[in-house]
This record gives structure tokens, sequence and C-alpha cells, in this order.
């Protein structure tokens, strides 16, 4: 199954979170509970990059956290990451060193077996800023 898209805007400088479902084809919820968060590379777990191209090196990396079920999430039970609910993150201090005003993104899962899977892609429009603290 090829990867959702979903093109973002990030304004330069401040605090970015963006919260997404992750679903099977047949619209199922994955269950993320045994995934690592973070940045880690222990599997099961995230992998968050932005580029300015494909090509090119990474410029910053997404931190995940998986969300905790609440009230009138599907399934409603569980530990966190039940529900398919996970949040790519960015600090103020990452977000101040994208310059270019665009870039691309993507999220991939790799899971207990190995197996990666592409979750996620797109665009990402950067709004710099002009007043700076730094």
């Amino acid at each position: 199954m090829a990867a959702a898209k979903h093109n973002i805007v990030i304004e330069q400088g401040v605090d970015f979170d963006l919260e997404i479902q992750l679903k099977n084809a047949d619209g199922t919820v994955i269950d993320l509970s045994g995934y690592n968060a973070g940045i880690s590379d222990s599997q099961p777990h995230f992998l968050a990059k932005i580029k300015r191209t494909p090509e090119t090196d990474e410029v910053v990396r997404f931190t995940t956290t998986k969300m905790d079920v609440e009230s009138g999430d599907t399934p409603s039970s569980g530990s966190a990451g039940r529900t398919g609910r996970v949040r790519l993150s960015l600090t103020d201090t990452q977000t101040l060193t994208l310059t270019n005003t665009s870039y691309v993104y993507d999220l991939y899962r790799r899971d207990s077996a190995g197996n990666w899977f592409r979750d996620l892609e797109g665009e990402i429009e950067v709004i710099e800023g002009v007043s700076r603290w730094v």
C-alpha cells in the first residue's frame, strides 16, 4: 500500500506537533503498543526525517510519541499506541534550523520482525520568522 500523503506547514522558531492515526488498508487501526517512540533505533520503532530533497542528507529528525488512549478512542482501552495514534514533534530550536522554505518528509515504521512500512509522506512549507530571540 502506498504511503498516505499529507502536506504540512511549519512555523520557524516555534514548537511543532502533528498527531496522526495509522490504519491498515481495510481501515482498522494499527496497534503501536510495542513500538519504541522518541528517537529510537530499537525495533520496533518509527523513523521520520525532514530533508531538502529525497536525495539529500537529513536536516532534522522528528521525535515520535505514542498517544495515550483517550475518551472516545476506538479501541477504547489498552496501552498507549493501541489506537494507532502517534505524534510527530519538533522543538522551537529544531524548527529554527529550517531555513529553506520547502522540504519533504516521510514516516517509516519498522516492526519487530524487521519489516519496514512507509506510512506517511509529504511536502513541508516553512513560514520563516521575522522576530528572533537568538
